[in-house]
């Protein structure tokens, strides 16, 4: 048991040396990397955005250092967006010399929605800029920001990254090690990257965005962690963002097997501390920091890490969450859309949801219902058309545990989980209580008609106004307008599109300006489920978040590669989301 013990520890080290040497070599790479020299002429145009929600403390002295940059006035302007302000942050943008963009959308507050509402009305103007620079609203830009982006741009990049580090006022103990922490994470690990030939990593300041990159990819980051978020978008889509730095700122004994064991054990670990030593020792010297840094780390880090350990704790356990950061705030506003990824998810419980579905009945224009699950946002990741119906969808529910433990890992408030196969009867249901007509659209093999025949055994008030299952065919082959005359025909109410995703969502989008239908829901396997087609988890199953396991037991050749591509993205994505969430708003 001892041996086996030492072994897996000796695993675990060799698997901690491995970041940790990675950590080196970026510590190693950053000490010989040297500025991009080029001339600084023909500046091209620039927008400089800088979100803000009451900043009226800090703005002017964001904005005096953006209008005292070294590039040319006439090429650049500073825009400030008062992002749903109730304090003088526009009054003092305007006194400082910015343009003020004011927004007033206290249903989608946030960071990443200030800065989408804001791009898209500037690129849509007669002349646009060249490219955009988001500064927040806490900074003081260098003199030379807009240049070193600049430089960087005209090379060829897309998107670019400044150094980011933490200013100088505050001497506190907590303050200098923020700002070693800043200057590890940034100028070390993005410069490091850099030298070696790796894309960037963006920080959420100091970022410049072609318009090009803008057009093609639309700002879709909408979390806690718009920067990661948004990261992935670009990293996805083909797009390599880069760092711009700017300098001159700153024993042979005889041993058993299990003393063997032992000893590797230990000896990996020491490797892998080493190794992480190095890269602190060696990134802080490839920084230009002080010498008085080092002291400083070593007098003041011990007791510090101690002290967050217990405050992580905390948190994990829901404790003591108290950290305001720029998106919608938690009890602010509980109707607000969670959003993951890039995708608003609406907060509510079953019953709320049947409710919001059957009042929509008789209204003027289609709502559309999304069952969003896992595979939804891995494919609003690179189909932008998925993106955007997500995104204006009157009501998307969590369909899938790994959704609602995503947005409890971003600070979400999803009430639990509400799967389609759950919601579709019970709307069912609800429409035959209150009269409302139903459309069963999709299904093979007679699966929707005796979907129907079940249906109407256990609700024999339901109104059925029809029934058809289109061939199987790509969705650009189907026979849309015998279609959408057949459902405009009935005169149905509700409209159940069991097309399987991400088809059923693009054909109910293509059509909704034609279907005369209020209500249109992506099914999915619902109409398969009620007519005995496929058999559901068992309760349990459910309750635990394994009803994917279910049924890739059952549909393995189906689902087992969709699956896999979900948890790569999953696993992309869930270590930022925590680290986001216990670090809190940056400094």
């Amino acid at each position: 048991m001892k041996t086996a013990v030492t072994i897996l520890l000796g695993l675990a080290g060799f698997l901690a040396v491995l970041p940790a040497f990675y950590l080196l070599s970026l510590a190693v790479a950053a000490s010989a990397l040297r500025p991009r020299r080029m001339p600084r002429a023909n500046p091209s145009c620039l927008a400089v955005l800088v979100p803000a929600h009451n900043e009226a403390e800090l703005i002017g002295r964001c904005v005096r250092s953006l209008l005292g940059q070294t590039y040319p006035r006439l090429s650049y302007r500073v825009i400030v967006i008062a992002d749903n302000c109730s304090d003088q942050t526009a009054e003092e943008s305007r006194a400082a010399g910015a343009e003020v963009m004011v927004r007033d959308e206290p249903a989608a507050r946030g960071k990443g929605q200030a800065l989408r509402w804001a791009m898209d009305k500037i690129l849509a103007r007669p002349t646009p800029p060249d490219a955009l620079v988001v500064v927040d609203a806490d900074s003081v830009a260098h003199p030379d920001l807009l240049w070193e982006l600049e430089v960087e741009r005209a090379a060829g990049a897309e998107v670019v990254q400044a150094d980011y580090m933490v200013t100088e006022e505050d001497r506190s103990p907590q303050s200098q090690l923020v700002g070693l922490a800043f200057l590890l994470f940034h100028r070390v690990r993005l410069g490091g990257r850099k030298a070696l030939g790796l894309p960037a990593n963006l920080a959420g300041n100091g970022m410049l965005f072609n318009r090009g990159v803008l057009e093609r990819q639309p700002w879709s980051a909408f979390t806690g962690a718009e920067d990661l978020e948004y990261s992935i978008h670009l990293r996805m889509a083909g797009v390599r963002p880069v760092f711009a730095p700017v300098f001159g700122l700153a024993v042979a004994v005889a041993l058993t097997a299990t003393g063997l064991a032992a000893i590797a054990a230990v000896f990996t670990w020491v490797v892998a501390l080493v190794a992480v030593v190095g890269f602190v020792t060696a990134g802080l010297r490839a920084a230009g920091a002080p010498a008085s840094t080092y002291l400083t780390l070593l007098r003041l880090a011990p007791a510090y890490l101690l002290r967050k350990v217990s405050i992580y704790v905390k948190i994990l356990r829901g404790e003591g969450l108290t950290s305001w950061v720029r998106t919608p705030r938690p009890g602010e506003n509980s109707a607000d859309r969670v959003w993951l990824a890039g995708v608003p998810i609406d907060p509510v419980a079953m019953p709320a949801a049947v409710a919001r579905i059957l009042g929509g009945v008789g209204g003027g224009n289609l709502m559309q219902i999304c069952t969003v699950n896992l595979d939804f946002l891995v494919r609003a990741q690179t189909n932008a058309d998925i993106a955007r119906i997500l995104a204006h969808a009157e009501l998307n529910v969590a369909d899938g545990a790994p959704v609602v433990w995503l947005s409890r890992l971003t600070g979400g408030q999803l009430p639990g989980r509400i799967a389609g196969a759950d919601l579709v009867p019970q709307v069912i249901a609800g429409a035959a209580e209150h009269g409302a007509s139903v459309f069963l659209l999709g299904g093979q093999d007679g699966v929707a008609h005796r979907a129907r025949n079940t249906l109407l055994a256990r609700h024999p008030t339901l109104r059925i106004a029809g029934v058809h299952e289109p061939p199987l065919m790509k969705l650009d082959a189907m026979d849309d307008d015998s279609i959408v005359g057949l459902v405009n025909a009935s005169k149905a109410d509700i409209l159940i599109v069991a097309l399987g995703h991400p088809k059923q969502e693009l054909w109910i989008d293509r059509h909704r300006d034609q279907l005369r239908v209020s209500v249109a829901i992506g099914a999915g396997c619902c109409l398969d489920l009620i007519a005995g087609q496929v058999r559901r988890a068992p309760g349990w199953m459910q309750a635990v978040g394994l009803e994917w396991l279910f049924r890739l037991l059952q549909e393995p050749r189906r689902l087992a590669r969709r699956y896999a591509t979900d948890a790569a993205w999953l696993a992309w994505i869930v270590p930022g989301l925590i680290s986001h969430r216990l670090i809190g708003s940056r400094s």
